[in-house]
């Protein structure tokens, strides 16, 4: 299509393919209103791609939000079916939860390394739970596939005869591993006694 005021010429020179000049430019003849419209045109679609994009990020943050409080319910709820097995001295549900390479940190076994040494001492220890309840539970991304979950929990627990603390702050590592969520590590602290 030919503009009015515009002549294009195709020639062909040696050595060079087909090019098209454009002769008899004119001017504008408002050329500092088509510029100032112009910017005004350009700032609409900025502002209009700008709200977009928040309006982008906040869904994805409300959805990952809505991940993270999904998986904080789901991993504590994991946590409390081990609390209640630990109290009964089952250790089925720490089978089906616990990685083979489990290691747990506490004040009556120390340092225990592996599933099946942890099922051994849960099935066999002496200690009598009346009551715990775990509370300001949170998670904390590790990577994709890994969190630490921590809480604190008061407890109502005696062992061998002796009193426990009654909190403890814990934490627990959960990995995720073909579609399932285990738990690769669990420590407890004993909250420091309270000033008098």
């Amino acid at each position: 299509m030919i503009l009015p005021g515009l002549q294009v010429e195709d020639e062909l020179e040696l050595g060079r393919a087909h090019h098209r000049q454009v002769g008899g430019l004119f001017a504008f003849e408002d050329a500092g209103d088509v510029a100032a419209e112009l910017a005004r045109r350009i700032q609409a679609v900025g502002a209009v791609a700008q709200t977009d994009t928040k309006k982008s990020d906040a869904k994805k943050s409300e959805k990952k939000a809505a991940s993270d409080d999904k998986l904080q319910a789901d991993l504590m709820t994991k946590e409390k079916a081990l609390w209640d097995a630990w109290g009964k001295k089952d250790g089925k549900p720490f089978e089906e939860s616990m990685n083979p390479d489990t290691v747990g940190v506490d004040a009556v076994n120390g340092i225990s390394i592996g599933r099946d040494t942890a099922v051994k001492q849960v099935t066999t220890h002496n200690c009598e739970v009346k009551s715990y309840n775990l509370s300001d539970e949170k998670v904390t991304p590790i990577d994709k596939d890994a969190v630490i979950l921590t809480y604190k929990a008061d407890q109502d627990v005696t062992c061998g005869g002796q009193k426990m603390p009654s909190t403890v702050y814990a934490s627990s590592i959960w990995k995720k591993q073909g579609g399932k969520w285990w738990a690769a590590f669990h420590q407890e602290t004993p909250a420091a006694p309270a000033q008098q």
